[in-house]
């Protein structure tokens, strides 16, 4: 039964965290200001480069103090939103879901939301409706969704009630990555790019008001509280897996886009 699948995550909330990634940038010195060369002793020199080198100096030094700071800042951002793409420090938001040709199904969370919660209600829905049928995943990258599912439910002691498949090989029924059949086991390549080689509609084009958004976008929407929006990608993102999973397999009909040969006599 094969169960086409993709999550959301975003960068770890546990204030701990942040500040060990923190504690990983050294600080940068404190600013100081420019003092007059010690070759300048005469007081009307020293009045004339306080005057006119000292403004342009201090300028100049706070300017980098300023770029050192914020290449700081952003530095420890950039590490921190990295964690969302590891188990043991994100968190999930959202999780969608389709069984064979079914009408998906999205779960998701805000961030005062529980993460426990979201799992065990994934886990036991999608366990009543499989009824006791043995799921094959299907999803764009889908080892990093699976293996992601099994590090939050161990931490957060939610014991998955359907097999997750951790250990199938590339090639296994039980766990197929539409990333692996296009691109192959050495290359990647984004289901966004794929739909648009297929001429399948993009996600982006799926949300309200036609907001773009990706992966790299859903901690911003989860922060302003627009949670419906990252469960509505998610929802497309299945649609889309789904759609170019039978595409790769041939599973549909594709209509004929090379015209008809014509001959002159």
């Amino acid at each position: 039964m094969k169960v086409f699948t993709d999550i959301e995550t975003i960068p770890g909330q546990n204030p701990k965290l942040r500040d060990e990634i923190v504690a990983q940038f050294p600080e940068v010195p404190l600013y100081e200001e420019p003092r007059c060369p010690r070759n300048i002793k005469k007081p009307e020199t020293i009045k004339e480069w306080e005057l006119n080198t000292f403004p342009a100096l201090r300028e100049s030094a706070l300017q980098k103090y300023k770029d050192e700071v914020a290449k700081r800042e952003k530095a420890i951002d950039e590490a921190w939103r990295k964690t969302g793409l590891y188990g043991d420090q994100g968190e999930i938001v959202c999780i969608g879901w389709a069984i064979e040709d079914a009408e998906p199904h999205v779960l998701s969370r805000g961030l005062n939301g529980s993460e426990a919660q979201l799992l065990k209600l994934f886990f036991t829905t999608l366990y009543q409706q499989l009824n006791k049928r043995h799921p094959s995943w299907v999803g764009h990258n889908v080892s990093f969704d699976l293996r992601f599912l099994f590090h939050r439910a161990v931490i957060l002691g939610i014991k998955p009630c359907i097999n997750l498949h951790l250990d199938a090989k590339p090639w296994s029924e039980q766990v197929q990555d539409t990333m692996v059949m296009w691109a192959g086991m050495r290359d990647k390549i984004s289901l966004d790019r794929i739909c648009k080689a297929l001429g399948i509609q993009t996600k982006g084009e799926d949300l309200p008001d036609g907001e773009y958004i990706d992966g790299s976008l859903v901690w911003e929407f989860v922060k302003r509280g627009e949670i419906e929006k990252v469960a509505a990608y998610c929802k497309a993102d299945v649609v889309l897996c789904r759609e170019v999973y039978k595409r790769i397999n041939f599973l549909e009909q594709v209509a004929a886009k090379i015209p008809a040969a014509q001959f002159e006599i």
